[in-house]
């Protein structure tokens, strides 16, 4: 069910992890999460790809957001891999873990710039992008040095896996006490890719 505020349906565009892979990168965050960190760890079900923060939308507003959204999609799956990790803005005072994007990047950006294009009358463009899937929020930069140290023997990050992008997805974020929950309220298709 979609949660309607006063100001509209806090919403972003995502590119949706596959189960199995969410399941890898949790696992691999786990050891980090027992470092004593001032971190809000992003659960398991919340990993995913953003393309887009919107904010909040008029309920009105979604019918013609998927229309733009399916026409965008008309475009060929890509493959995708997980791997690399950094932090924002930097290792020194960070207030974002992340993990990094190979594969076809080039298919990937294209998507963004599209996707930035397309809603930037409506929406304003952002400046720019770094694709990466959120592990976790700093509280603090406390023991940060504890996080690089395990983080620098831990190849398994190096490569993860690897995952084809089948789609765009909207996506609700619900705020609650506990932190937030994302539920998709559509889900826009891209094409088979064709054998050359």
């Amino acid at each position: 069910m979609i949660r309607i505020t006063e100001r509209g349906i806090r919403s972003f565009i995502a590119i949706q992890l596959p189960r199995e892979l969410r399941s890898v990168l949790h696992e691999l965050a786990l050891p980090l999460q027992g470092l004593s960190l001032n971190v809000k760890w992003v659960p398991e079900s919340n990993y995913h790809l953003t393309l887009k923060f919107l904010g909040d939308i008029a309920p009105g507003d979604i019918r013609s957001l998927d229309a733009q959204l399916q026409a965008l999609a008309d475009r060929e799956c890509f493959i995708l891999s997980l791997g690399g990790w950094g932090m924002f803005p930097n290792s020194k005072r960070p207030s974002v873990l992340w993990v990094g994007l190979g594969g076809e990047l080039e298919a990937l950006r294209q998507v963004w710039r599209d996707l930035d294009d397309c809603l930037s009358a409506s929406y304003p463009r952002d400046r720019q992008w770094h694709p990466h899937i959120t592990l976790g929020r700093f509280r603090s930069p406390d023991r940060v040095d504890s996080l690089n140290a395990r983080l620098q023997q831990t190849p398994s990050f190096d490569h993860i896996g690897s995952f084809t992008a089948s789609g765009l997805s909207l996506m609700e974020s619900r705020l609650n006490p506990v932190g937030p929950s994302y539920n998709p309220q559509s889900f826009h298709e891209f094409k088979a890719k064709v054998n050359k």
